[in-house]
């Protein structure tokens, strides 16, 4: 979906998906601002609001260094065909969660609950990150396949970096989302954490295995994780090398991706960057949105252009997304999956 706000009253957004009765993720955009992606939940409940960038946890503004559980009124309602959002306070209203009653472009990118593709799970954490007690853990999760890809949170009133585990990356590391400065890289575990880690071994098709860091498991935290798996023709999990000029990724698609998701493994800063259908994701200049950082989306590139069996990156870009040597992790969602 991608749409403009409107002022106070409630603003229905027909997705298609049963958001309320399947359960899901609904990740919203401002594409006229610098804000990135926020993140709404069926597990939190529509009015509660994670951010890639915010080490808070869940946070309604208008102070990034406030934690705990913030009511974002904002965010309605899930429903049966998708979300409401609604604009009701000139404070919230200048954040772009909902972005209603400021004018605000916005666009919107749901995951149904679907077995073998997206699922969710949440738990508390056990390792007290502040004594010697460093304890492992197992969470269960229903996604019904071994996860490719997970983001984790602690969304309870702690305050750390999103987690990414990739299928793609070494044993046992993950990589922060919400760090796109030198302080970000694929590790064990983050930095000043020695000896702790943040996954105890790769997820199985039943169980999240978790470590003793802070950032995945500690005692006095509660956790929301978003769990990502390939299915043909539907969506893919994957990675790619670089090849300094342009290249086909095939992602074991027959109608091409409609939705595209690229972070660089190799080096420290890589951003991570989104190209939609919705938005011109065609074979010349496309709009991409920065994920996780706080800076205008682009419009005037040709990055990403239109594959049946994927998608095609072209040669290395502003941001990097095909330099030569480098790894990349990629997820793609294929065209008309709903």
């Amino acid at each position: 979906y991608a749409g403009t706000g409107n002022t106070g009253a409630n603003h229905a957004i027909t997705t298609g998906l049963n958001m309320s009765g399947d359960g899901g993720l609904v990740m919203i955009s401002g594409l006229t601002d610098q804000d990135g992606s926020w993140f709404f939940d069926t597990t939190r409940g529509a009015g509660q609001g994670i951010h890639p960038t915010r080490l808070s946890s869940n946070y309604n503004a208008p102070n990034p260094s406030n934690g705990g559980n913030w009511t974002i009124n904002d965010m309605h309602s899930f429903t049966t065909t998708g979300f409401t959002v609604q604009g009701t306070s000139t404070q919230i209203n200048s954040w772009p969660y909902n972005n209603e009653g400021n004018g605000f472009d916005n666009q919107a990118t749901s995951f149904k609950t679907t077995s073998e593709v997206f699922g969710m799970t949440s738990w508390n954490g056990n390792s007290d990150v502040n004594t010697p007690s460093l304890n492992t853990t197992t969470v269960s999760h229903s996604l019904g396949v071994v996860p490719e890809m997970m983001w984790i949170k602690d969304y309870g009133g702690g305050f750390g970096h999103w987690i990414c585990y990739h299928k793609d990356m070494a044993s046992g590391t993950g990589i922060p989302m919400s760090s796109g400065g030198s302080t970000g890289g694929v590790g064990t575990s983050y930095a000043g954490e020695s000896g702790r880690t943040f996954f105890n071994g790769a997820p199985t098709s039943t169980q999240v295995k978790l470590g003793t860091s802070g950032y995945t498991n500690r005692n006095t935290g509660s956790y929301i994780a978003y769990l990502f798996a390939s299915k043909t023709d539907v969506a893919k999990v994957g990675s790619y090398t670089g090849n300094g000029s342009s290249q086909t990724i095939d992602c074991d698609f027959s109608t091409g991706a409609q939705y595209v998701l690229i972070k660089d493994l190799t080096t420290y800063g890589g951003k991570w960057i989104e190209y939609r259908r919705s938005d011109g994701f065609v074979s010349g200049n496309e709009r991409k949105i920065y994920f996780s950082q706080h800076i205008n989306d682009v419009t005037n590139l040709d990055e990403v252009d239109p594959h049946n069996s994927g998608f095609i990156v072209n040669t290395s870009s502003v941001d990097s997304i095909n330099v030569s040597g480098r790894t990349y992790m990629f997820y793609a969602v294929a065209v008309n999956n709903t």
